[in-house]
């Protein structure tokens, strides 16, 4: 008959159970690792995302870039016009992006305008002509005296005997939205006669080529929303505020959206663009009703007749230069024509 003993204190042998505190324990103390290890590993991937700047990096590729002689051009403060031209500024000849001559001048003045030194005060009995639009209006590829307003107001300075004033307020890649950041601006401190609104470009705002995206989109957050889906936007509270203060979050996000662009690049392309499109009507219908009876506005639209669409089944006053009456060819139909292009406009 086998004995069995009874198990003393001391009798070490058999395993002992563990208590339901220590099992916790244990579980918690696991838990705390595994949450310390994702907390480490995400404050390493946001310190390599921001000292390496790949938010920035993997977003250039999904904004348009305005590269017209971006050496004239500087980020703006308004964020949104996103850049401006610089004032001031004389060059001799500047950088040409066709096979034309490079002309003589590109002039800007105080203001920022490439135009003739103008002061914000109207004279007395004067007429005031404020031209808005992009690089057709702007004139990048002919002298200063070769633009259209320029033109116009020796016209009309001519033909009148009067002291008119036709300035040039366009800029280069402009898009609806800017033009009328630039008109709202002007209607309260130049007290115009008349404004010009030349269409053309449509679409989402472009970057500044040669600027650091960084320093690009923190001066104009807005342009992250414009070319990214679902990302917040400064009206979204704290999700803006999260999403501005984590570098990994926008390079992630920025990431999906770069795939997206690249597996469905018509449709990523189109929902972008019409979104913006949108925003450009909006702002254009805001402009109208601001100028109201305080000043003119006509619609200039040049013979390459795009971009009309905010204006279509409007009753807004227009001027239509037709492609079938200008005698030029394709050449009166490019958006940076030569000077005779200019003066028949």
């Amino acid at each position: 008959m086998r004995y069995i003993g009874a198990v003393g204190k001391d009798d070490r042998s058999l395993p002992r159970r563990r208590g339901p505190k220590r099992r916790r324990r244990r579980r918690f103390s696991k838990r705390s690792l595994s949450l310390l290890g994702v907390v480490v590993a995400l404050l390493v991937g946001e310190g390599v995302v921001r000292v390496a700047g790949l938010d920035s990096w993997l977003l250039e590729p999904l904004v348009g870039v305005q590269s017209v002689q971006p050496a004239t051009h500087r980020i703006s403060e308004d964020p949104e016009l996103v850049y401006e031209l610089r004032p001031d500024l004389i060059c001799g000849c500047p950088p040409c992006s066709g096979p034309r001559d490079c002309r003589p001048s590109f002039r800007t003045n105080a203001l920022g305008f490439r135009d003739r030194p103008r002061s914000l005060a109207k004279p007395s009995g004067g007429v005031r002509i404020i031209c808005l639009g992009g690089s057709n209006t702007l004139g990048s590829q002919v002298g200063d005296q070769e633009t259209w307003p320029a033109r116009l107001q020796a016209e009309l300075r001519a033909q009148t005997g009067r002291d008119v004033e036709v300035w040039n307020a366009g800029c280069n890649a402009y898009m609806n939205r800017q033009k009328v950041a630039v008109g709202h601006r002007l209607l309260d401190e130049a007290e115009p006669d008349l404004f010009l609104f030349q269409l053309f470009n449509t679409g989402r705002r472009l970057r500044l080529e040669g600027v650091d995206m960084e320093n690009q989109t923190a001066a104009s957050p807005g342009i992250l929303r414009e070319n990214l889906y679902w990302a917040p936007g400064e009206d979204d509270g704290m999700a803006w505020r999260i999403w501005r203060s984590s570098a990994l979050l926008r390079g992630s996000w920025i990431a999906v959206n770069l795939g997206m662009g690249r597996l469905t690049p018509s449709w990523f392309t189109a929902e972008l663009t019409l979104r913006a499109e949108h925003a450009n009507a909006r702002a254009l219908e805001t402009f109208v009703e601001a100028v109201g009876d305080r000043a003119g506005l006509a619609f200039l639209v040049p013979p390459m007749a795009e971009g009309t669409e905010p204006i279509e089944g409007k009753d807004w006053p227009r001027i239509e230069l037709r492609a079938d009456e200008q005698p030029f060819g394709d050449e009166g139909l490019h958006e940076h024509p030569p000077p005779e292009v200019y003066r028949w406009y």
